[in-house]
């Protein structure tokens, strides 16, 4: 009986062990936050070990457990006397980025390591909302399942448990009629305001206090502030409104079923500068009797090149890089030095696949995809269904980086590699399953799966803790390879629905 509660004190002291080695994770306090006319110092940290997250584990390595803790995405916490008093809720970042959301207020602690001079740089930046309301309410959305706990030093009166996480927290009535939302997007911290019917948007106004200079408008419509520790950016913004129509979707003449469909519709935003550190929006014509969301924009890019690209999907990961996987017709189209494939194969048609950065100003990888035949990428019909509402290719990332893609081709040259589960084109239309290696320069496996009849992939890709592979699809081939005991294994069904498992290297299924 004593040795399960061993286990537990072992992996019990793991956890803490691998929470000290994360420096910038959880080991922020108000009392170390600079404040403006610091801007840039050597900060005292509170000691390693401060606190400690509760997650699941998967796996049974020091690795995996430090990159579980690392990979989280931004979750905002209350403040029950773990930071200074006058902080309602804060959320913190790997990158070293801790936000104090007040009543007055945000405020940004930025931290980097100086190995020049061998120290931790800081710098602090204030957000406040001219002429908003003193009092506006503050509550948290969306709690997780995960919990913080803060272990302290020895006084127990000074450890807190399970403190809750949330997704959201907004500031109800920050300004008449306005409400402001914080939220996660991946480890980035996001907001809208959210201008309700009635509401005068034009009373927003945003004071940044701390910037080392002016706020400078770009000509991509952003804004540059700039800190002791690197440049910050509020990208342009983008306005909308929700425009709601009833869909009918199933049901009789008689008891007709509808749902409501949200489109949305833009409206025209930009900055203002007001003086050297005030941001105001200026907005185009919208309707004031609906509500008005307005989003400052992460980013906005193209990707593409002289002729046509079809952008088939997208994965994002824990922190804000993309992945994009499509079809291109361009030559010309953007590849990276040291990618696996730079040259256009195709007569006309070649699947690419992209890394961008968090910020979207930059390719960590991009490379082609592909043979000297044609890549089928769609059709008006396929047995008697139009083709483009399934989606033509699929893209994810596993647990080590590497980057799967699956598609449609039609070429008996496409790119597989040895050992791979189907090495050969079927005929018809052929899915092809694809690994690349987490830097785009390589092939991890490549295969083409599917039967005579051809195969349609549906928008769905999955990738279990083992990196084991999971697709659906429509399939119109009787000789659809199925495995023994399976579920379904009748193929004789002019059009079937499948899902298939591949082992993380696809030589089997």
């Amino acid at each position: 009986m004593k040795q399960p509660t061993y286990l537990l004190a072992l992996l019990l002291a793991l956890a803490a062990s691998l929470a000290q080695s994360q420096t910038n994770l959880w080991q922020h306090s108000w009392e170390g936050v600079p404040t403006p006319d610091q801007k840039e110092s050597a900060v005292e940290l509170p000691p390693r070990g401060s606190s400690a997250v509760e997650l699941p584990l998967i796996g049974s390595t020091e690795n995996t457990v430090a990159t579980n803790l690392l990979s989280q995405p931004l979750l905002f916490e209350r403040n029950n006397r773990q930071v200074d008093g006058s902080v309602e809720y804060f959320a913190k970042t790997a990158s070293g980025i801790t936000y104090f959301f007040t009543k007055e207020g945000v405020t940004i602690a930025l931290t980097k390591r100086s190995h020049e001079k061998e120290k931790t740089l800081a710098h602090s930046l204030k957000v406040n909302f001219v002429g908003a309301n003193t009092e506006p309410t503050i509550t948290a959305e969306d709690q997780t399942p995960s919990v913080t706990n803060y272990f302290r030093g020895k006084d127990q009166a000074k450890w807190f448990r399970h403190v809750p996480n949330y997704q959201k927290i907004r500031y109800t009535n920050i300004y008449d009629g306005i409400d402001l939302v914080y939220y996660g997007n991946g480890k980035k911290l996001e907001y809208d305001f959210v201008v309700h019917p009635g509401a005068d948007p034009n009373v927003i106004r945003i004071k940044y206090e701390g910037a080392e200079e002016a706020l400078k408008l770009l000509e991509n419509g952003s804004v540059e502030i700039a800190t002791s520790v690197g440049m910050m950016n509020e990208m342009k913004p983008v306005a909308y409104q929700l425009c709601r129509h009833p869909e009918l979707v199933s049901g009789s003449e008689q008891m007709p079923k509808q749902v409501r469909h949200d489109e949305r519709m833009g409206v025209v935003a930009q900055w203002n500068l007001c003086g050297s550190n005030e941001l105001q929006f200026s907005l185009g014509e919208y309707d004031h009797s609906q509500t008005l969301y307005i989003d400052p924009l992460l980013y906005s890019t193209y990707i593409g090149s002289s002729h046509e690209e079809v952008a088939m999907d997208i994965a994002v990961d824990g922190d804000g890089n993309a992945y994009i996987m499509g079809y291109t017709t361009s030559p010309n189209f953007p590849t990276t030095a040291g990618a696996y494939d730079t040259s256009f194969n195709a007569a006309r048609m070649d699947v690419f696949v992209t890394k961008l950065n968090a910020s979207g100003a930059g390719l960590i990888f991009s490379t082609f995809l592909g043979g000297a035949d044609d890549i089928f990428w769609g059709s008006p019909t396929l047995w008697g269904m139009s083709n483009g509402p399934y989606g033509n290719g699929v893209i994810a990332f596993d647990r080590s980086g590497n980057v799967i893609v699956a598609g449609l081709t039609d070429g008996a040259d496409f790119p597989t590699t040895p050992g791979a589960y189907d090495e050969y084109y079927n005929g018809s239309i052929d899915i092809f399953l694809t690994k690349l290696s987490p830097s785009g320069d390589s092939l991890i496996f490549s295969t083409y799966f599917g039967g005579f009849g051809g195969e349609v992939i549906y928008k769905g890709i999955a990738i279990d803790t083992a990196n084991d592979v999971y697709i659906t699809g429509i399939t119109g081939s009787f000789n659809f390879p199925v495995t023994q005991g399976a579920f379904m294994d009748d193929t004789n069904l002019p059009a079937k629905g499948f899902v298939s498992k591949f082992n993380s290297s696809v030589k089997s299924t």
